[in-house]
């Protein structure tokens, strides 16, 4: 005596793309949502010099590794490496300078440029 299951079209579909997700060979669709990058400088003025805050913010990705880089006036780098929190979230680094002059922020996700911010810090009173 031998059993023969039949299952309809939908639930044979079904049970083949539960399958395949599981295996990895699909990823589900929310992973496929877009992923959104936003950098901007924040200032901070105290009686010696400026700090700068550098904020990034992804959006559809959590605990993302990023590099952030502030070029001064002189063309002098100062990076660091950090990581975001959930999606969403400020990431946060701060950087302390006593220069006049242009300066640009550039945010990097995997070597791809992902935003950049300029701005301009002169002398009070002039």
């Amino acid at each position: 005596m031998s059993l023969t299951v039949k299952l309809k079209p939908s639930v044979l579909a079904l049970a083949a793309a539960l399958a395949i997700t599981s295996f990895g060979l699909l990823t589900p669709a929310t992973s496929a949502a877009k992923v959104r990058y936003a950098g901007h400088v924040r200032f901070h003025h105290t009686s010696c010099c400026g700090i700068q805050s550098a904020v990034f913010k992804v959006f559809g990705r959590s605990d993302v590794h990023y590099r952030v880089c502030q070029i001064r006036p002189n063309g002098s780098r100062k990076c660091r490496n950090l990581a975001t929190g959930e999606s969403g979230q400020p990431s946060r680094t701060t950087f302390l300078n006593q220069d006049v002059g242009t300066f640009k922020v550039i945010w990097k996700v995997e070597g791809r440029v992902r935003d950049t911010d300029d701005y301009f810090v002169a002398v009070e009173g002039v």
